[in-house]
């Protein structure tokens, strides 16, 4: 009996696992659908990601391709002035490691991880157990999304990075569809600008 107990417990919590998985996919899915609104999805999608994953903080990083390095552009848990101001270059710690080699990466506990025992965070936050995964579209890599720490004190799991490598795609598309809607909105502008153009050389002779 104690083991039929204990095999429906574990039915039921792996049913609720993925449920809440589901679950937070369809609203991130949701939010994406709604608004074009970089900033504000950002910020919807990582409360999103805090209270189902239950995590002290999150974070997502823009990737510029120019100059090699992240730039943290939306954060749950954080000090707001460190938004728009931390940079991260390719290689340099957790986010830098992940976007040098665009593969997601679990650290159960960091102290024990030979990758980033000397990682020193410049976030104001000390890193117990982490999650870091690339945002990417096609070939391109458009940023990172971080989460650390349980607010459990617990550590992440392969179902934790799951769910927050189906995130990154939505967030993927979100970028995508944005960055369509900006060039589609500059290419009616300078259709207009040349429609006005033409309508003032053939309504006038004097140059």
């Amino acid at each position: 009996i104690l083991i039929f107990h204990f095999e429906n417990r574990r039915l039921f919590e792996d049913s609720k696992r993925k449920l809440d998985y589901l679950t937070t996919l369809y609203q991130v899915s949701s939010s994406v659908s709604r608004t074009l609104n970089l900033s504000k999805l950002f910020e919807t999608i990582l409360h999103q990601v805090q209270d189902v994953m239950n995590v002290e903080n999150c974070s997502f990083m823009a990737n510029d391709p120019i100059k090699q390095l992240l730039s943290l552009d939306a954060a749950i848990g954080m000090p707001r002035k460190l938004v728009g101001s931390v940079k991260v270059r390719f290689g340099e710690g957790i986010a830098g490691w992940v976007a040098k080699t665009r593969q997601p990466v679990l650290i159960r506990d960091i102290a024990k991880d030979e990758r980033f025992q000397h990682h020193q965070s410049r976030l104001d936050y000390k890193t117990r157990s982490a999650l870091s995964v690339p945002i990417l579209h096609g070939k391109s890599l458009l940023g990172v999304i971080n989460v650390n720490n349980k607010r459990s004190g617990g550590i992440f799991n392969d179902d934790d990075l799951n769910l927050l490598i189906g995130i990154s795609g939505q967030i993927a598309q979100a970028i995508a569809n944005a960055n369509l809607y900006e060039r589609t909105e500059q290419q009616v502008a300078e259709l207009s600008l040349i429609q006005e153009l033409g309508k003032a050389i053939n309504s006038s002779l004097d140059l």
